[in-house]
């Protein structure tokens, strides 16, 4: 201070003793600026950086632009300017021109500035996405990008947000290992919602016998950590002892990507089958009246989910875009299509149109899916491609006269497929066999409208008649369940057996 003082004073003609170091506040040692005359001198700031040893501490002056004569003085006193003067959120704020080769005007520059969409997270717009908007509209007269796309964040099971230093994020190498990398995209796809953060919670996957335990505040920290299954221990991201070290690595996944991995296994089962199911195929037009209603059906269906995804995708709507082609693949596509198909490819007559139709919608299909599960479509696209190069319908024409003529017609034997699949399913049960086998106890639906209302009491209470003998009023088999409908018609109350 004495040095710079004096070169100051140097400089403007002063006496060394007119220039007087103005203290901080409650630090002796801290300088808050130089008086000369009892006036400050303008365009100076200092800072001082101390270091555990105090031969390492630094004293550090802002210099404003135009003072030549301080810059001097700073010179003559020893200083040396320092040649890294960005800090880090400034620095960043350029990133997007001073990467192409600004302040020279590149041909990268003028190609990609300004570029389209800016994905990030809300942590960061005031201190790096306003920072780039304030330095483009600075430097180069534009908004860096004229869309900003916020997306949510992944937290772990806890609600906190994933930390390396915490321990408590997911290392997606070992999710591509155990469910793939389309899985890990899909999934994500999938999990992502407009602006609520999502709850993913964290397991350590056991090396010795591939059990998953789920990861705590207290195990998250921990070296090593001990199977509760097999007991065996494994070691953690912490591990630093040789000990430690020399344990096999227990993997960090979570479950919720499980669901992109049996979605991936199911298209590439259904693209097997028509691949399978294609072979003598020959490419032409199809006759709008050899087509079938469940052609019909998923034709129209096919464009609707292709519009469908189309609009979530160019308003960032990722998740219903994948929620969409979720259910059209799964559902629509392999649950309905393909199982109405098997019987139609060994007809001669209908196989080569159920070919086509096929090969139509599985190759849209791919095309709406490649963005989000890259490479199982690249796989089965190749196959495709060798099996049917040339491939599609010709366009129809929509509204009474085209295909969608039909979906309603299909529609309703949809629905009520699931019905009959769960009741199937639910056959091998006893309590089920003995709902729907008629006996002399029982032979009734399990559903009866109540009869008119008495005043007694016991009216509310009493099974209908000729409901079987378990239930009775003291069994607790059964219980009144009334249903009222949004219209202002009212329905009656309802009676259901609950022993059925």
């Amino acid at each position: 201070i004495e040095r710079l003082a004096a070169a100051i004073a140097t400089q403007r003609g002063f006496a060394a003793s007119a220039i007087v170091p103005q203290h901080t506040s409650g630090d002796a040692n801290g300088i808050a600026s130089l008086t000369c005359d009892g006036k400050i001198i303008e365009g100076l700031r200092f800072t001082f950086k101390d270091e555990k040893d105090s031969a390492d501490s630094q004293m550090l002056v802002g210099l404003l632009p135009g003072c030549d004569d301080l810059e001097a003085a700073l010179n003559a006193a020893g200083f040396k300017q320092d040649e890294e003067v960005l800090d880090t959120w400034f620095s960043s704020a350029l990133w997007t021109f001073s990467t192409m080769g600004w302040p020279d005007q590149t041909p990268e520059l003028a190609r990609f500035y300004p570029t389209s969409v800016l994905i990030t997270s809300r942590d960061i717009i005031t201190l790096w996405v306003a920072r780039m908007v304030l330095m483009g509209l600075y430097n180069l007269g534009e908004v860096p990008f004229p869309q900003v796309y916020i997306h949510p964040k992944i937290l772990d099971g806890f609600g906190e947000t994933m930390s390396k230093s915490k321990g408590n994020g997911i290392d997606p190498l070992d999710v591509i290992q155990k469910f793939g990398a389309d899985s890990l995209r899909f999934g994500i796809a999938y999990l992502t919602t407009e602006t609520q953060d999502v709850r993913m919670p964290v397991e350590f996957e056991c090396p010795h016998c591939q059990a998953t335990i789920p990861q705590t505040k207290k195990n998250r920290v921990l070296p090593r950590v001990e199977c509760d299954k097999c007991k065996k221990p494994f070691s953690t991201q912490w591990a630093e002892k040789p000990e430690d070290q020399a344990l096999p690595r227990g993997a960090v996944v979570s479950e919720r990507f499980e669901l992109g991995r049996n979605f991936c296994n199911k298209l590439w089962n259904a693209s097997r089958f028509a691949l399978i199911n294609l072979e003598g195929y020959a490419p032409g037009a199809v006759d709008e009246k050899a087509l079938k209603i469940e052609d019909r059906w998923l034709l129209s269906r096919l464009a609707t989910v292709t519009g469908e995804v189309t609009a979530a995708l160019e308003t960032f709507r990722y998740a219903d875009a994948a929620r969409a082609l979720y259910e059209f693949a799964w559902n629509d596509f392999c649950s309905f299509y393909v199982e109405m198909t098997k019987a139609r490819f060994g007809v001669p007559a209908d196989r080569q149109t159920a070919q086509r139709v096929m090969a139509h919608a599985l190759d849209t299909l791919l095309r709406l899916l490649h963005p989000m599960v890259p490479f199982v479509t690249e796989e089965v696209w190749a196959l495709l491609g060798e099996v049917a190069p040339l491939r599609g319908l010709s366009p129809s024409p929509r509204g009474r006269g085209g295909r969608l003529r039909n979906t309603c017609a299909w529609r309703n034997g949809q629905v009520s497929t699931p019905s009959i699949k769960t009741a199937r399913s639910k056959s091998s049960s006893p309590s089920f066999k003995r709902c729907w086998a008629p006996s002399a106890k029982c032979g009734r639906p399990n559903r009866f409208r109540r009869r008119k209302r008495s005043s007694s009491s016991s009216a509310a209470t009493t099974p209908p008649p000729g409901c079987c003998s378990r239930c009775s009023p003291t069994s607790r088999k059964w219980r009144k369940r009334s249903a009222w409908s949004s219209a202002p018609k009212r329905r009656p109350p309802m009676w259901k057996c609950m022993s059925m």
